[in-house]
């Protein structure tokens, strides 16, 4: 990876910490350390989401981006992505498993188009495809399904983590730490599936307008690195409020850093997109 950037990775974390800084500043005030209870989690015990996005690779590892988006030479790669998330708590057989120490087993699933892989130019304007419109709340399942059918690489996963509530903060904000197996695999290499593995600790939140939003480091492992045998830190932060007049959609931001701190590769993603009830498939 060329030293330039490398220096633009090391930026993009100085403004993922800064945003870690601005939260803490905006929670520590409404911080009660006399343990008040904090607001009830309203997550129920199985959730579910679909969602569409696009993905902006600019600080990707050259092999990384490579891996996942071959014929794509320029600087910014995107790529088309959708997929499924879900959740469920394990029951732990306390009374209070709605306030106190949570365990969730997460998985999920993303399919990515490549931006090389979509001719939207030779597209009929009265048919066009979902891909090639503005990305927003009406054509997400539509682009989600195309995402799904005409996928070129696949990134899916579990995941365990115990959850802990931050209390006598004002929303419900919960500390955790959580364990992910992951794999990354594309289609014109459809037995080399690669591992991704990490662990980190966070807080996310579970009610209000800020529900499932969270702020996490960890340490990964990624074999579609070259330094794939070497752990390395992971920053991962993901920004989700829900559509004003809307009971079924959100929209979210997500910015994950992968850093050495060395001389091997670095990397940077960006997302955006919306998050909906798989109820909306069917309408």
């Amino acid at each position: 990876m060329i030293p330039q950037c490398s220096l633009l990775v090391r930026h993009s974390l100085r403004h993922f910490v800064g945003a870690l800084v601005l939260m803490a500043s905006m929670v520590s005030p409404a911080f009660d350390f006399s343990l008040a209870e904090a607001k009830k989690d309203d997550r129920g015990t199985f959730e579910a989401v679909l969602f569409a996005a696009e993905s902006v690779d600019t600080f990707m590892a050259d092999d990384f981006a490579a891996y996942l988006n071959p014929e794509d030479t320029s600087d910014n790669r995107t790529r088309a992505t959708g997929g499924v998330q879900a959740a469920i708590r394990l029951d732990l057989g306390r009374e209070t498993k709605q306030d106190r120490l949570q365990l969730w087993l997460l998985a999920d699933t993303t399919y990515g188009v490549r931006s090389s892989d979509v001719d939207c130019a030779e597209t009929d304007p009265n048919k066009e495809l979902a891909i090639c419109q503005a990305l927003d709340q009406t054509n997400a399942p539509a682009r989600t399904l195309y995402a799904i059918r005409e996928a070129t690489s696949l990134e899916g996963g579990l995941a365990l983590r115990v959850e802990y509530p931050l209390w006598g903060t004002e929303d419900n904000m919960r500390l955790y730490a959580v364990g992910r197996t992951s794999f990354v695999a594309v289609s014109e290499q459809p037995d080399d599936f690669l591992e991704v593995n990490h662990w980190a600790v966070g807080v996310l939140g579970a009610s209000s307008t800020y529900k499932n939003s969270y702020l996490e480091i960890g340490r990964v492992k990624n074999e579609a690195l070259r330094s794939g045998e070497t752990t390395r830190y992971r920053f991962d932060g993901r920004l989700m409020v829900p559509i004003p007049k809307s009971e079924t959609f959100s929209f979210f931001i997500r910015t994950t850093v992968e850093v050495d701190y060395d001389d091997g590769p670095d990397s940077a993603i960006t997302s955006f997109g919306f998050a909906y009830d798989p109820s909306e498939l069917l309408k």
